[in-house]
């Protein structure tokens, strides 16, 4: 007698397997299944374990649908807040650039550019003394 107390996935996947193929045997040819109609202990303990591990399954699916939903909103709340950081820190940087610099008298700044310091005016072939 096959009893199953705690089924191995592998072993309850052939056996529900040889079940079926019995049973499609059985409707294909018409004959009926001696332990259908005996309703004989391994194949209740069978059925029974199959739906269990069916609730089983749908819960854990579940389960885990769940917490990718709380991952992914966790994801976007930690986005937000490492931007706001991002934001703030650089509001505190362009703060004090702009204190440090507001005293400083360095602007406008004046440049007094001669003939003889563009490197242009230094190519021209005129004042190279060379006539085209």
């Amino acid at each position: 007698m096959w009893l199953v107390h705690a089924p191995v996935i592998g072993s309850t996947k052939l056996k529900g397997e040889e079940l079926d193929d019995e049973e499609y045997e059985a409707a294909q040819y018409g004959t009926q299944l001696t332990r259908v109609m005996t309703g004989n202990y391994p194949y209740r303990v069978f059925l029974r374990c199959r739906d269990a591990a069916k609730l089983r399954f749908v819960k854990l699916r579940s389960d885990v649908l769940v917490k990718l939903q709380l991952l992914d909103n966790k994801r976007v709340q930690d986005v937000a807040f490492q931007l706001e950081r991002l934001v703030a820190s650089m509001y505190v940087y362009y703060r004090q650039c702009h204190n440090t610099l507001k005293p400083a008298a360095v602007f406008p700044i004046e440049v007094q550019l001669t003939i003889d310091s563009s490197p242009h005016v230094r190519d021209r072939p005129e004042e190279q003394g060379v006539e085209q």
